[in-house]
């Protein structure tokens, strides 16, 4: 893929906000794909990872709405993609401790767990986010360098990570019958989203001091 899309016009580049809705789409087949599968098979993991998709979709919208405003109001840029750094990073951050919450609840009664559904789903979502990245990887250089591009390259990685995760953990239930990896590579997940959070966070905060810093001249 090129870094601008074949009908992109330079001088009225809408290619940034183009990538978000097509990382968006995939995003939501991932989501009703492991919804579904989750339920079917019982997998905390599963589910978790649903609704971090779907969260992530959220938080490509935000990127979506952010790259339309900066495109209207290009000299309010910094603070726009400052705030949507915060939304995005919240947003992580909420998915994160709803996982972790949920996995500590299943470590003391692991239910039963459908392996072979579970690690065939998860391979799907996993596909599913290498595409995501694909498109991200493939962001001209002026969007790589902005806190709206790193947002969603981090749901996305983060997403990716636990999908892994899943097909870890389904394939130690087949092997093993060892339920509990279901909820502890959750919970190793979580952390790893707590951090990426952190480090949005820190993002979109260095991203509002150069706004407040070039206003203030």
């Amino acid at each position: 893929m090129r870094r601008h899309f074949a009908d992109c016009r330079i001088e009225n580049c809408r290619c940034e906000s183009k990538r978000y809705w097509i990382i968006l789409w995939i995003g939501l087949g991932i989501f009703i794909a492991e919804i579904i599968g989750g339920i079917i098979s019982g997998s905390l993991a599963l589910l978790s990872d649903a609704f971090h998709v779907l969260t992530d979709s959220v938080a490509y919208f935000v990127s979506i709405v952010v790259a339309y405003l900066v495109a209207k109001r290009g000299r309010d840029e910094r603070k726009l993609r400052a705030v949507g750094g915060y939304i995005n990073a919240t947003l992580l951050l909420i998915i994160a401790g709803w996982v972790m919450y949920e996995a500590a609840g299943r470590l003391f009664s692991p239910p039963k767990i459908t392996s072979g559904l579970m690690i065939a789903v998860a391979v799907f979502g996993a596909l599913g986010n290498l595409l995501q990245n694909y498109i991200l990887e493939h962001a001209t250089a002026a969007e790589e360098a902005q806190v709206t591009h790193q947002s969603a390259h981090l749901h996305v990685l983060s997403d990716l990570w636990q999908s892994i995760a899943v097909i870890a953990a389904g394939v130690l239930i087949a092997v093993t019958g060892w339920r509990l990896a279901d909820s502890i590579l959750s919970i190793v997940i979580s952390l790893a989203m707590i951090y990426w959070s952190a480090r949005l966070f820190r993002q979109s905060r260095r991203e509002a001091k150069s706004d407040n810093a070039d206003n203030s001249r």
